[in-house]
């Protein structure tokens, strides 16, 4: 066989991929408020491992004067407020993460190398802005809380020396048990008479 033979068995046929980019393009027609988000709350530990992922669905507001969806500030201080805490954890807010892809219909069969991921503050509405609905299922907010060390309270332990330093001279305790449990009986020692 010869070389020529050879390479003409190797090399396949190039698929027209235009079909595909004109089908999509007739079903995309225009953006779309989403009516919903998914948010997922990550918990990271103290060794900077992520321990455990809540992901829930939550319906967003619609104002007339907006066309843009949103989750009010309310909301998320609503939803930080309760799931800051887990297990026997103790965290902080970390960050909040938005993640959606607003490409416009002709941006698609270029789609630019840039990040759909934006750091939001709690303190404003989070604004979802409208996309194509084929990237709604996408769309999603990221919650994230780190775990913090809360130095243990100092317990106080007392010895017996202790307790006597604490009492006055004048006053003997001692206790004595019985039936139902520790009693405790006080008795003031009789002051010396000052006359002679």
């Amino acid at each position: 066989m010869e070389e020529s033979d050879t390479n003409s068995i190797i090399d396949f046929p190039r698929l027209d991929s235009s079909w595909f980019l004109e089908k999509n393009k007739e079903e995309i027609i225009e953006k779309e408020p989403m009516s919903s988000i998914p948010i997922s709350f990550i918990y990271i530990n103290l060794n900077n491992e992520i321990h455990r992922i809540i992901s829930e669905k939550h319906e967003l507001e619609i104002d007339e004067e907006e066309e843009d969806p949103f989750l009010s500030k309310e909301t998320i201080l609503y939803l930080i407020s309760e799931k800051i805490k887990l297990e026997n954890g103790h965290y902080r807010l970390l960050d909040i993460l938005l993640f959606n892809i607003d490409l416009e219909p002709s941006e698609i069969s270029s789609f630019p190398s840039c990040s759909f991921i934006k750091n939001i503050s709690f303190l404003d509405d989070i604004v979802i802005p409208c996309s194509l609905p084929i990237f709604h299922s996408n769309n999603c907010l990221f919650i994230v809380f780190r775990e913090i060390s809360v130095p243990k309270k100092p317990s106080l332990v007392i010895s017996k020396q202790d307790v006597s330093v604490l009492q006055p001279d004048h006053v003997i305790t001692h206790h004595t048990r019985k039936k139902r449990g520790l009693v405790r009986h006080t008795r003031k020692l009789k002051e010396p008479s000052g006359s002679l």
